[in-house]
């Protein structure tokens, strides 16, 4: 199959998958809180959900280098479909944290899984970045309209076992049009000092920062759009989704910015994305609706420039053929943060109300490029 028709079906599938996966979105907490749930109890879900990451990361990743990559993304499909199982049955929390841990190891082998793929198959560090994340993210943003929307029509339960045969369907198409990645046989001393190396520490660093204002989102972002800017699940999933899409128009206009020489390098890009996710996802917080929904699109242009240098720096930083352990390393302190950062900020969503957990995990957003400053000036990484 040519390459560009493989990764064509490749970043079909995911989008897919993000499209699916988005239609429940930010509003599981609303969910979960008309079941009862306090937001403590919220917050302990998501970090049971990132359990599985903290268990499983290193050994998916390399399982993603020694067999092929689309039997890996189509057994996580089959999990995640059991997840969603759960979900249409599940009332009380201790069940939801059960099927929540499941889904959410299949969601992340499927994350690195198909970043081992992204990085195996990709052509051109820059561009295939640019258009991969502008696809997948329309299809996010997408989703989460069309789900606030069928959520509004026949509830959540519903939609929960929609997105269960959906998975199974892809699970069959990932084996059906998936490209076959090459496997290669490295030793786990090999792995070890892999990603032990100055390199691999400060990228999963800068990451791993980046990543403590996910437990603030999946606490309190669906919770602060309906008690403070007081907005009904289709509402949230228009502010949400168009959010998304947001992100993937920064991504791809970040590609061309670079291409054209617009940015001196990669690193700009990072600072400037980094800068504006931290400081608007402070101001989001207005009890202004179109002031904050304003300030969630200039938040969200930043995080597609964050997620066009994780693409493009791993793929130039790393050796393709080893990407799938060093992908999950980062991966896994990413999911460590989001764990903890889940926990903390339920707590404060639930003495503080759910503006403080944003506002917080928005100032270390801004305080990141101090780090990234830091690290270029010692020469331990440069991302181009």
């Amino acid at each position: 199959m040519p390459a560009h028709r493989e990764f064509a079906f490749f970043t079909g599938v995911n989008a897919v998958h993000g499209f699916v996966t988005r239609m429940v979105g930010f509003l599981m907490p609303v969910y979960l809180m008309s079941l009862g749930l306090t937001g403590v109890q919220i917050g302990i879900y998501y970090a049971m959900a990132a359990v599985s990451t903290l268990i499983f990361a290193l050994p998916m990743g390399i399982t993603s280098d020694r067999i092929p990559v689309r039997r890996i993304i189509a057994a996580s499909f089959i999990i995640i479909a059991a997840g969603y199982i759960g979900f249409f049955y599940a009332r009380t929390f201790a069940v939801f944290c059960i099927f929540g841990l499941l889904s959410s190891f299949g969601g992340r082998f499927h994350g690195i899984a198909s970043n081992a793929m992204y990085f195996k198959i990709h052509r051109d560090a820059i561009r295939d970045a640019g258009s991969y994340n502008f696809v997948q993210l329309l299809a996010q943003g997408s989703g989460m309209i069309i789900g606030a929307a069928f959520i509004s029509a026949v509830g959540y339960t519903a939609l929960f076992g929609l997105n269960a045969v959906v998975f199974i369907v892809l699970a069959v198409l990932a084996l059906l049009v998936l490209p076959r990645t090459e496997t290669v046989s490295v030793s786990l001393a090999e792995y070890r000092d892999l990603v032990l190396s100055p390199a691999v520490i400060f990228v999963t660093v800068i990451f791993t920062l980046s990543s403590l204002h996910w437990g603030a989102e999946m606490t309190s972002y669906g919770l602060f759009l309906k008690t403070v800017l007081h907005l009904t699940p289709m509402q949230i999933g228009l502010y949400s989704g168009a959010g998304l899409v947001m992100v993937g128009i920064a991504s791809y206009l970040g590609m061309l910015a670079y291409t054209r020489k617009l940015v001196k390098n990669m690193t700009t890009i990072m600072i400037i994305g980094f800068l504006m996710s931290g400081i608007f996802h402070i101001l989001m917080c207005v009890p202004s609706l179109w002031l904050s929904f304003t300030f969630r699109m200039l938040h969200e242009c930043g995080d597609g420039l964050i997620s066009l240098s994780f693409l493009y720096g791993v793929a130039k930083l790393f050796r393709i053929e080893r990407i799938g352990g060093i992908s999950a390393f980062i991966t896994l302190g990413m999911s460590a943060g989001s764990m903890a950062s889940s926990i903390l900020f339920g707590y404060l969503n639930d003495c503080f109300g759910p503006s403080i957990p944003l506002i917080v995990s928005g100032a270390v957003l801004i305080i990141i490029p101090l780090v990234l400053l830091e690290g270029r000036r010692r020469n331990i990484v440069q991302f181009g």
